[in-house]
């Protein structure tokens, strides 16, 4: 009876993180269209948004015209439960944007001379706006908490973060730049499988999405694409130290070649916080030397990462809050 009852919560929980997701991507909807999106009965919807109702968590937002019958009415969350810092880490500057539901209510750039100032910068931060969460973008391959950079040709672990999250009582999510950047891509429409790169004087980062969801791999080294050797050093060393337009060309079309081999991605997106223009010419003539001339690929190149990064950021930190409404409202049931 025990594990009936707890099956039978899980399977609520479950409803309720749809639910809770289908208003989050259509901004507010009708019981009818909770109903298509969650595959639930109309009376299920109805319990179930009477119950978050009761919490605060969803308002009504008005009518619908009548199309002959009642005029249905529309429900949205209330957004005051939303307020997220977004943080994104790259030594020795930090950029912020704190963020209520959809809405930015403000940004700007701080500098820190040590991780020790970072902590009390962000400290300062969270006094200053009342947040439910804190999300941060670090360069470098993200374990749990901690997180390893090799920016100096060394590597380095940083735990920084462990030690913020033992003096604030707000849950506090770490993640990979790219990977936050390519999160923030399909914010609006998830994409299937795509890869999603990122150059800049440090190095390469990429992130890969299978069936919406981004791939860590085991040790959350996936995609770490800039540690493959390349004329004898590293990829992120050669692009560290490329001072000539046709080797830039040419690490593109050597980029890309792994990448369509190893993965063969619906999309592959593509952004630059470098000052080299791209030759496509000469990146697809170099890929079609070693792929087939009818090989087509799809890639879209993003002059604003930072609007992804920060799209990525906050629809983690909703993401995570949403989880948290359907655990306390799931106790009270």
């Amino acid at each position: 009876a025990h594990m009936n009852k707890k099956i039978l919560k899980d399977v609520k929980k479950h409803h309720l993180h749809l639910l809770l997701q289908s208003l989050f991507s259509r901004d507010s909807a009708t019981m009818s269209e909770l109903s298509n999106d969650t595959q639930l009965s109309q009376p299920s919807v109805r319990n179930m948004i009477r119950l978050l109702q009761q919490h605060d968590i969803v308002k009504e937002t008005g009518n619908d015209h009548s199309t002959g019958g009642r005029c249905p009415t529309r429900f949205a969350l209330v957004e005051k439960h939303f307020n997220i810092i977004c943080l994104y880490i790259q030594n020795p500057k930090i950029t912020y944007q704190i963020h209520s539901y959809k809405k930015i209510l403000t940004t700007d750039i701080l500098e820190f001379e040590d991780e020790q100032q970072l902590i009390t910068l962000i400290k300062v931060l969270l006094t200053k706006f009342n947040c439910q969460c804190i999300v941060i973008a670090v360069e470098g391959i993200v374990r749990d908490n901690e997180y390893l950079t090799d920016h100096n040709n060394h590597f380095e672990t940083h735990t920084w973060i462990t030690e913020l999250e033992k003096s604030i009582n707000i849950p506090i999510l770490v993640e990979n730049d790219v990977k936050a950047m390519q999160l923030g891509t399909c914010y609006h429409h998830h994409k299937n499988s795509s890869i999603y790169l990122h150059l800049n004087k440090k190095g390469i980062g990429s992130s890969y999405m299978y069936n919406g969801q981004l791939v860590h791999g085991k040790y959350g080294i996936a995609g770490e694409i800039g540690l493959i050797p390349y004329h004898d050093i590293s990829l992120n060393q050669a692009v560290r130290t490329c001072n000539k337009p046709k080797d830039f060309q040419n690490i593109i079309a050597y980029l890309l070649i792994i990448v369509l081999t190893s993965l063969d991605p619906e999309h592959v997106d593509l952004s630059l916080e470098l000052d080299w223009d791209l030759d496509w010419h000469l990146i697809n003539e170099t890929i079609y030397t070693y792929l087939h001339s009818q090989f087509i690929y799809d890639i879209k190149v993003y002059k604003q990462y930072l609007d992804n990064l920060f799209h990525g950021l906050n629809y983690l930190g909703i993401e995570k809050i949403l989880k948290q409404l359907v655990e306390e409202s799931n106790e009270k049931i």
